[in-house]
């Protein structure tokens, strides 16, 4: 009698080795040396079938969960608490293209979409809408005349010796002493006028925003203030004395002081009131140091023979006094108005501000407070590609939308103004590599002027035109301002320190917006989750498209170390999201040249973060490095991950492919439409149902185990005793034979168990010698 040999075969997961015509795993996951029952994940709630998740807000120890609706935008659709949902049902904004996005940065909530972003506010509960970004405040400045300045200046006895007043210039030494009594006289009526808190010479005016946090946020509009250049100028009688000496007489120096004027024009802030602490005006004055004194001889050509000395002083070009306080962009406190609501309702109060006339108020021009530079806001931008960690935001592959011009009363002289309806036009012409671009504004105005400030700018060093038209009183008015880039590369502009006129035309054509939209597929910025409308741009990119951006929680990531939570995706490979040396966001660091085919296929994970590149090929970025699994998945949609049981959920067009921490995967025959990615895990849509991964049901699962080929060593199979425990069960146990290699093979026996299965069991097998056999587990 032979010996019988007893052979034992572990059940396992399959790895990148296995072929589907060759083993077969189902709903068994591997849990050391067995394999148990893999639930379905959990129903969480529902929803209509034409809802889209787009994202989930944690907040408090809820879950917010918030969905796209035909015909209603966004919507919150309700809350999760302790396995709780409760329905909100609540409509938040319009929507009308794609939602590429969700991320939460403080009591905010933000979300990209094809028209910008969009932030939410949340308080205790509640959802409140803000809209896009911060409307900024527009003024129209002007001056309000002090009266005239004046300044007595003493007799001055020169020691040169004149016996006749000819020719033009004085001694040496007269002139000198003269020259520098003159501008000590000059100087000192510049501190008066200051002293006073009034101005004799231009300055710049900007607004910014003093938000929650005490960042400042600059408008892009500026105008010029002031009554022209000062050009000092007195004639002094020059006598003899008793001596015969020359002795130029008492004199007073004028000037005419002004201070700064300020109108609203548009109060903007709107639904961020809650967020603005103050609203602030801040000056730069023009260099009234620069100047020369010049000395001249005169002698009257009428009447009887007069003896005069002309004493006069002159800035260098006024224009250029402008525009290198414009480039300098060095600014001090003018006034703060921290009575929001006051100024939401058209009222302006403030120290130093004070109202002369309905709707205007003069200002005291006591500038204090430390230089500040001012620094340009991104344009308003829709990312396709939008993810937050480490404290930061990141938007890329973007939509950039120009700048609208400045608002037509924020460039008008306030002084000036004219009550009166006009229709107003401000459009600025631009040279871009996309080719020419026009940006139009156009208002409806009580008032408007015929002369605009000494200083224009747009937001873009590559505008080259400005061009002003108002239609009022039945006549056209129109200027066109030629502007030049500024040396930072900010912002382009224009000067004139008297003032840009606009004269009457015969007609006027006003040009059509194009080229408003500028796709940038390259460019990514990021803002600290801090202040998550100041943005800034990332470099190092290169020229390829980015895919996506998600974070990546690797140990040691840091942001204040210098290592990266953030991976972008891009046409060329994995890059690092870092700081440079120099403080700023780079992602220089290429790490892989793997590319995910969207950021559907990315997801993070507890070691850092696993993706599907367009091949299908799943990989884990871990560590530093990035590590291909091997599985190989088709026509992949989407990458979840599970916290729990360490899971990588590869959702395919036919099913679903898990894969574990040691590579090992088994399939889930699940039909899943949609996933997403957010701090509560990862959530699956599949039609109306919502699925928590990190959640199993206690449903019947469907489970499939088929092994590779064992070989027999040409020994008969008698039996197999199976190790499989269940308590509730209709399972069939089948043995297969073959000798070959094409199919599953012969089946030689098959046993079905119903109900509660007890291991172990033995099951008879009567069947010829085979070279291979298989076995396998089929059921519920």
């Amino acid at each position: 009698m032979k010996k019988s040999v007893m052979k034992t075969v572990a059940f396992k997961g399959l790895d990148a080795t296995s072929r589907e015509e060759a083993a077969e795993v189902v709903g068994l996951r591997s849990c050391g040396n067995r394999m148990e029952v893999a639930g379905d994940p959990a129903v969480v709630t529902y929803m209509a079938e034409t809802d889209r998740l787009v994202g989930i807000d944690v907040r408090e120890g809820r879950q917010y969960y918030f969905i796209v609706r035909e015909n209603a935008g966004l919507v919150l659709l309700g809350h999760r608490a302790d396995g709780v949902f409760v329905f909100d049902e609540q409509a938040l904004f319009p929507v009308t293209g794609n939602v590429t996005g969700m991320a939460s940065a403080g009591e905010l909530t933000i979300f990209g979409t094809s028209e910008g972003l969009k932030y939410l506010h949340y308080v205790s509960g509640k959802y409140s809408f803000l809209g896009g970004e911060i409307e900024m405040p527009s003024f129209a400045f002007g001056v309000k005349s002090q009266g005239v300045m004046s300044l007595p200046l003493q007799a001055l006895e020169l020691s040169g010796d004149y016996p006749a007043w000819t020719g033009s210039t004085l001694t040496a030494v007269d002139d000198n002493r003269a020259a520098g009594n003159f501008r000590k006289a000059v100087v000192s009526m510049l501190q008066s006028a200051s002293c006073r808190g009034s101005r004799i010479l231009p300055m710049l005016l900007r607004v910014g925003l003093r938000l929650w946090d005490d960042s400042l946020m600059w408008s892009y509009e500026m105008a010029a203030v002031g009554q022209g250049l000062w050009h000092p100028d007195v004639l002094r009688e020059v006598a003899a004395d008793a001596d015969g000496n020359r002795v130029v007489g008492e004199s007073v120096l004028t000037a005419e002081a002004w201070k700064p004027s300020i109108a609203i024009v548009s109060s903007g802030i709107g639904a961020w009131k809650p967020f603005v602490k103050a609203v602030e005006i801040y000056a730069c004055d023009v260099d009234d140091s620069d100047f020369e004194v010049e000395i001249r001889k005169e002698q009257s050509q009428t009447g009887s023979p007069s003896c005069f000395l002309r004493m006069s002083a002159t800035w260098r070009d006024g224009c250029r006094l402008l525009s290198d306080a414009a480039e300098m962009g060095k600014f001090r406190l003018l006034t703060a108005i921290t009575d929001i609501e006051a100024f939401l309702q058209g009222k302006i109060s403030g120290e130093g501000v004070t109202e002369i006339a309905a709707g205007t108020w003069a200002v005291d021009a006591h500038l204090s407070g430390a230089e500040i530079a001012w620094s340009p806001r991104t344009a308003e931008f829709s990312p396709k590609v939008f993810a937050s960690a480490g404290g930061y935001l990141a938007a890329g592959n973007l939509t950039v939308k120009r700048r609208l011009p400045p608002h037509f009363l924020s460039m008008c002289d306030g002084s000036r103004l004219v009550e009166g309806m006009a229709s107003t036009f401000v459009a600025v012409t631009l040279a871009t590599p996309e080719g020419e671009a026009v940006v139009t504004r156009s208002e409806l105005t009580e008032r408007y002027s015929e002369k605009l400030t000494g200083c224009v700018g747009y937001p873009d060093a590559r505008a080259i035109k400005m061009e002003v038209i108002a239609v009022a009183g039945g006549k056209s008015f129109r200027a066109e301002i030629a502007l030049r880039p500024s040396s930072s590369g900010n912002f382009a502009f224009a000067v004139s320190t008297d003032g840009f006129a606009m004269p009457v035309v015969d007609a006027v054509a006003v040009p059509e917006s194009s080229n408003v939209d500028s796709r940038c597929e390259s460019a990514l910025f990021v803002a600290p989750c801090s202040m998550p409308m100041q943005w800034q741009p990332c470099e190092g990119i290169g020229s390829g498209s980015i895919i996506a951006v998600s974070p990546s929680f690797r140990y040691g990531s840091s942001w204040t170390l210098g290592r990266s939570p953030l991976c972008l995706f891009s046409a060329d490979g994995v890059r690092l999201l870092s700081f440079d040396s120099r403080h700023r966001f780079t992602v220089a660091t290429l790490i892989s040249r793997h590319v995910a085919p969207d950021g559907k296929c990315i997801c993070p994970t507890a070691a850092g973060l696993a993706f599907a590149d367009t091949h299908g090929e799943v990989c884990r970025y871990e560590g530093s490095k990035v590590v291909s699994t091997g599985i190989v998945v088709e026509n992949v949609v989407g990458v979840g991950y599970s916290v729990r049981f360490d899971e990588i959920w590869v959702l395919a067009a036919d099913g679903v492919v898990v894969v574990d921490g040691e590579n090992k995967f088994y399939r889930r025959r699940m039909k899943i439409e949609n996933l997403v990615n957010s701090d509560a895990g990862t959530i699956l849509c599949e039609s109306s149902s919502l699925l928590a991964i990190e959640e199993e049901s206690e449903r019947d699962m469907e489970i499939e185990l088929r092994t590779a080929q064992i070989p027999t060593g040409g020994l008969r199979l008698k039996a197999v005793v199976w190790d499989a425990v269940a308590d509730n069960a209709d399972a069939r146990f089948a043995v297969y034979g073959e000798n070959g290699h094409s199919c599953h093979g012969e089946l030689l026996s098959r046993l079905r168990l119903r109900g509660k299965i007890g291991a172990p069991f033995v099951h008879r097998v009567v069947a010829p010698r085979v070279r291979d056999c298989r076995l396998e587990i089929k059921g519920v």
